[in-house]
């Protein structure tokens, strides 16, 4: 499934006294301490702006981008490589594809920032090859063009 969410807001307004105590003058907000993406959680839909559950022949599509372009790619490709230390350090992620089992709960995911071009995945079984600008730009046009608007539109480059 291609979802996209609002990360929760974290923030609260902190006040140093000059005895180094910190007030919270923010409400605590429950969803801090419950991500969105867990393993072995289900998934819930009241959080999602937008999903799509994907065909068996979209998912192949999908896992060509993510498998078959890269550094090791046997797919022609010219793409900027992408440390992982470059880049904007924003990790505010909007998108995610996600693999649930029957029962919806969370096998395991892949949480992505198209704007800082940064990506978390659920764990270590998930490999995708080296991440460069056109990969990225491959994997946001494909979840636009699967109606996943949030976080891929064109003021998130």
């Amino acid at each position: 499934m291609l979802i996209s969410f609002e990360p929760p807001d974290i923030s609260a307004d902190i006040m140093i006294t000059d005895n180094i105590e910190a007030k919270v003058k923010a409400p605590f907000k429950a969803e801090v301490h419950q991500p969105l993406l867990a393993k072995h959680q289900k998934l819930d839909p009241a959080r999602l702006k937008e999903k799509k559950i994907l065909s068996a022949l979209e998912l192949n599509k999908l896992t060509n981008v993510l498998y078959n372009f890269g550094s090791t790619s046997t797919e022609p490709y010219k793409g900027l490589l992408l440390p992982a230390d470059e880049g904007y350090r924003c990790y505010n992620p909007r998108n995610a594809i996600v693999f649930l089992n029957e029962k919806g709960i969370i096998g395991e995911y892949i949480e992505i920032c198209f704007e800082c071009h940064r990506n978390e995945v659920s764990s270590e079984e998930i490999k995708m090859g080296e991440f460069c600008n056109e990969k990225y730009k491959l994997i946001k046009e494909y979840f636009y063009a699967r109606g996943i608007k949030y976080g891929t539109g064109k003021n998130v480059d």
